[in-house]
């Protein structure tokens, strides 16, 4: 008889990457935490996962609902730095300079692509290739790549990259962040910013741990199989998350 709710074949682990966020000035343990949530909110999206986290009620609802509490973070983020880090707003002005930044880096990238043909190939990374999904909405990763790609394409050479191509993603990074930096104003009420987002984390620290829960109960440990995806959803493979 064939097992009813077979064991999915995991999507092999990408390269780590480090996290744009770690280079914003603040509380690494909310960097940790985002991140943390981050990478399970996509784990829980993958196809095989998909269907026995929802019959644990980890369906798509769930996996929104923390996908934007991490976005309504960042704005607080974005607060507490004085719009140094995190996300924002923008008035028409700065989604103009957003977007003049955003359609460089991404020409860029596809070029990168061109290069390096292989998915896998670490070389990619130098191009932030693994969080184009992530560049849209997140002002501060954006800049930090377009500000990193800009120091990488001097010294290697990309086919269709111009002599001034480099100068150009800067001037367009540096737009852009004197944008941000004019409308910030660097104050507000940075204190309470504060306070509300370490209600923030906390609550997603909560929703994070019950999607790892729920898998922990699907995939349990102890088996071999299951190690792979307990890996995915940052769980211990020999035991079960206390």
């Amino acid at each position: 008889m064939s097992d009813p709710n077979p064991t999915p074949t995991p999507t092999p682990a990408p390269t780590p990457q480090t996290s744009p966020r770690a280079q914003w000035p603040i509380n690494k343990k909310y960097i940790t935490e985002l991140d943390l949530a981050e990478h399970i909110c996509a784990a829980a999206q993958r196809a095989p996962y998909v269907q026995p986290l929802a019959a644990e009620d980890v369906d798509a609802t769930a996996v929104q609902n923390l996908t934007d509490k991490i976005t309504a973070a960042e704005d607080l983020i974005f607060q507490a730095t004085g719009g140094k880090a995190g996300r924002k707003i923008l008035t028409q002005t700065e989604q103009g300079f957003r977007d003049t930044l955003l359609a460089q880096v991404q020409a860029i990238q596809k070029r990168a692509k061109r290069k390096y043909t292989s998915s896998d190939d670490p070389n990619r990374d130098k191009y932030f290739l693994h969080h184009s999904h992530n560049l849209e909405g997140n002002h501060a990763m954006l800049l930090t790549a377009a500000d990193s790609i800009a120091k990488t394409l001097p010294t290697d050479k990309l086919p269709g990259v111009k002599a001034t191509t480099a100068t150009d993603l800067q001037k367009a990074a540096d737009d852009f962040r004197g944008g941000l930096q004019a409308q910030s104003g660097g104050g507000g009420d940075t204190g309470k910013a504060f306070k509300a987002l370490d209600a923030a984390i906390a609550e997603i620290a909560t929703l994070r741990r019950d999607f790892q829960l729920a898998a922990d109960t699907i995939w349990p440990a102890g088996i071999p199989a299951n190690a792979p995806i307990r890996a995915e959803f940052k769980l211990p493979p020999d035991r079960s998350l206390k």
